[in-house]
């Protein structure tokens, strides 16, 4: 017998660490038999708490069966979650590794498919078992807290009540805005089957807020005029609410919240002129709230706002032997959202339904102003419910745990006071609406709360502020297939023209137009968006080009734009000034029949707007740069016969040495000009 196996055979190595199975990385049992695949060496040793290690299905069988308990258990997990027969190997990814701080671990299955599984400690443990990030028991394990059978439960709302108590006591960000603001309608719970239709209440009012998707069932209940004054004096039986309302109260009642707002239910849907004046008021009504409900997961309100978590999915099997007071577990991952980012892309990669499958609620229009307003957010996700309040953010699963600032930062509510005009646009502008015409009054709570931050803003442009101008112009849609112009009256110089989602670039001021006036006309409150008239008078440089689109564009990129096919093959749309062609961006489709149809070959006017570089520079070595001063700006077309009346129709940028016009000649070729932009 060699010395290797001679000292694999005992419970520790010669300098006194514990043996470490090769398979699941966790220390091996006394009476584990060695194996060859254990961590031996001096390199794998020094190195397990950082390296990603796979171990391929069978080595997890060979090693259970050798007697190491928690590949045991791992297995046993894999069989009761249905993951058995598909898994091919784990891969253990630590938290000194790679991924920056957060461990991971990925099931492979066949096909190629991953199921993203957690190794947890509980919360009460993580400092002994987790120093610095770098836990001695396991390079994967991570903070987690067991979950109970489901979301509706006592357990589950227990905690609810817990978050709300403790911020209460201990967060002064979270106080209420205005102590003396009470919603125009509330409904009061009570302990009874029917919610009283309650208006004008007056005194100090604790109240909550809905924050929810509209479906059929919300329609078949909404508040009408035909409807009001019974409801006013009968009340609304409960009973008679879509289920996710039903969830409601009862969460309420738990939390020992009196009263509610519900948009459908305390706003007359069929009054325009209440309407206004209720959307008007926004930013008070969940700013003041004392917490709002977000049915999160829920598609409508006929689903509940509840889950059970019975089945495999939410499995948790514990790990024997670990050393800890309580047992270490292995169960799937949970998912988190950003609650401002409705389209994160990693879902999917980790074996999980889409972000829109998982949060529906969070992909909607209204729905980023009402998070963005809230003090406090309870999100009820098909996994657990989540706390996110002006201060911290938390879970049931323990990734977020209340009052620790590692993680909650980028979620809590309370930087979002002074975000940038421009970052709050792209978030929101990813978001659906039913009404396109939605847009700008989704917004006018925020809108609110901007300028009353910040008087320096100057006036409100149809979703732009006249201080940020001429920047804020230089925006461009992230759609390959953008969709016609939608028909409202809207200055096409607003990214709230089009449909879809907004990026806004950051050009140099060297060339960068000038804003003389501006004149937007409204027919009710400004912050609303309902726009009768508006206008742009701007000085700038112009230079003179044509756009193609359809046949012709194909026929140009075969021919007089040869190198330019080879960098954008899949591009749909052209520009060319003074005979050079690049790839545009337009802002809707140019080929819808109507008052906003481009044709293919069209003359337009390119506005210059900033100053961008493409390749490298390397001053000790000049012979290798290749380096080049492109311009951009944004397209334009003239509507009126003769005169300087232009629509706004696009954007275009450089990406390429072929795909790009170079500065100097350029702007050599524009004019300057003095115009109306509409």
């Amino acid at each position: 017998m060699n010395l290797l196996n001679k000292v694999v055979q005992t419970a520790k190595w010669v300098d006194g660490s514990p043996r470490r199975c090769g398979a699941c990385l966790f220390e091996l049992d006394h009476s584990a038999k060695p194996a060859s695949f254990d961590v031996h060496s001096e390199w794998e040793r020094m190195f397990w708490t950082s390296d990603t290690r796979t171990s391929p299905f069978p080595q997890l069988v060979r090693s259970a069966s050798r007697g190491c308990a928690k590949c045991a258990s791992v297995l046993d997990f894999l069989k009761q979650a249905g993951l058995e027969q598909r898994c091919t190997a784990i891969e253990w990814f630590p938290s000194r590794g790679w991924n920056s701080g957060q461990p991971q671990i990925n099931c492979q299955l066949d096909g190629g498919k991953v199921v993203e599984l957690e190794i947890c400690v509980s919360p009460e443990e993580t400092e002994d078992l987790i120093v610095d990030g770098i836990s001695t028991a396991h390079p994967s394990l991570c903070r987690g807290a067991k979950i109970s059978g489901g979301t509706g439960d006592s357990e589950a709302l227990t905690q609810a009540a817990r978050w709300l108590g403790e911020c209460r006591e201990k967060h002064v960000k979270c106080h209420k805005v205005d102590e003396t603001f009470v919603p125009t309608r509330l409904l009061r719970i009570g302990g009874h089957e029917t919610m009283a239709l309650c208006e004008k209440v007056s005194g100090h009012i604790n109240y909550a807020a809905l924050s929810h998707h509209w479906s059929e069932e919300t329609q078949a209940v909404i508040l009408k005029t035909t409807n009001i004054e019974q409801r006013k004096i009968d009340g609304i039986t409960i009973s008679d609410l879509p289920q996710m309302m039903q969830d409601v109260v009862a969460v309420l009642r738990g939390l020992k919240i009196d009263y509610v707002w519900i948009d459908s239910l305390c706003i007359i849907q069929d009054s325009s002129e209440d309407w206004l004046q209720e959307a008007a008021s926004m930013a008070q009504v969940y700013s003041n709230a004392e917490v709002t409900i977000a049915a999160t997961w829920c598609h409508g309100s006929g689903q509940s706002l509840f889950n059970g978590r019975g089945d495999s999915e939410f499995l948790e099997v514990d790990l024997p032997g670990t050393g800890s007071q309580s047992p270490l577990f292995v169960r799937r991952s949970i998912p988190h959202f950003h609650w401002k980012n409705s389209t994160p892309t990693l879902q999917e990669e980790q074996g999980l339904p889409p972000a829109q499958a998982l949060w529906p609620l969070l992909g909607r229009g209204w729905v980023y102003q009402e998070q963005w307003l809230s003090r406090r957010t309870l999100h009820f996700t098909e996994h657990e419910i989540i706390w996110i309040c002006s201060e911290t953010t938390a879970c049931e699963c323990a990734y977020y745990s209340f009052g620790d600032v590692s993680r909650h930062g980028q979620l809590a509510t309370e930087g979002t006071r002074t975000q940038d005009w421009k970052a709050i646009v792209e978030e929101y502008s990813e978001r659906a609406f039913t009404q396109i015409t939605d847009r700008l009054p989704a917004l006018a709570g925020i809108a609110t709360v901007h300028l009353k931050s910040d008087d320096d803003v100057g006036n409100y442009l149809c979703g732009l502020w006249s201080k940020g101008l001429p920047e804020t112009l230089f925006w461009h849609t992230t759609s390959s297939t953008p969709g016609p112009r939608p028909p409202m009256t809207m200055p096409t110089w607003s990214w709230a023209s089009i449909t879809g989602s907004v990026e806004f670039d950051y050009p140099d001021d060297e060339i960068q137009p000038k804003i003389l006036d501006a004149q937007v006309n409204y027919l009710g409150r400004e912050l609303m968006g309902d726009v009768t008239e508006a206008m742009l008078r701007v000085e700038g440089l112009i230079a003179s080009g044509g756009v193609f689109y359809g046949e012709q564009w194909e026929h140009l990129l075969k021919n007089k734009a040869k190198a330019l096919s080879d960098v954008a093959p899949e591009s749909k749309h052209g520009l060319e000034i003074d005979g050079c062609f690049i790839n545009f961006t337009p802002d809707y489709a140019l080929e819808t029949p109507g008052k906003h149809f481009v044709p293919d070959g069209a003359s337009v006017a390119c506005l210059l707007f900033g100053r961008g570089d493409i390749g490298h520079c390397d001053p000790e070595h000049p012979e290798t740069n290749n380096e080049m001063n492109y311009v951009s700006g944004i397209v334009l077309r003239n509507v009126s016969e003769g005169g300087s009346i232009y629509e706004r129709i696009g954007y275009f940028t450089g990406s390429d040495f072929d795909d790009a016009f170079e500065f100097e000649r350029t702007v050599a070729l524009a004019e300057k000009r003095v115009f109306t932009l509409m």
